[in-house]
């Protein structure tokens, strides 16, 4: 199977130069070299990314964060289950106990 591994390229360097001339003036001058200088290295990184890298690298934590959930949510349904079992076992244990009686 093939999987086209050409960069994104273009979009991200240009919208990373958007994102800064529009929020640098709410930002002060300490801190806007910095920032500059951030955003830029990571529109480089994404842009040589290819899509499915970036589509990977934006799901990847989605996916794992929906794994962390549906196991705590097994764990507890099995919690839950393990309960109703003990009561149903207790309750037909009672009932053995009275018709012996």
């Amino acid at each position: 199977m093939h999987f086209n591994k050409t960069p994104i390229g273009y979009p991200f360097p240009a919208l990373a130069q958007v994102f800064l001339s529009t929020f640098t003036s709410f930002i002060p001058a300490s801190s806007s070299l910095l920032l500059t200088a951030v955003v830029s290295k990571i529109a480089t990184i994404i842009a040589n990314l290819s899509w499915a890298q970036l589509l990977a690298l934006i799901t990847g934590p989605v996916c794992f964060a929906k794994n962390i959930i549906n196991l705590v949510q097994l764990w507890k349904a099995s919690k839950i289950l393990v309960g109703v079992d003990l009561a149903e076992r207790a309750r037909e244990r009672e009932v053995l106990e009275m018709r012996e009686e």
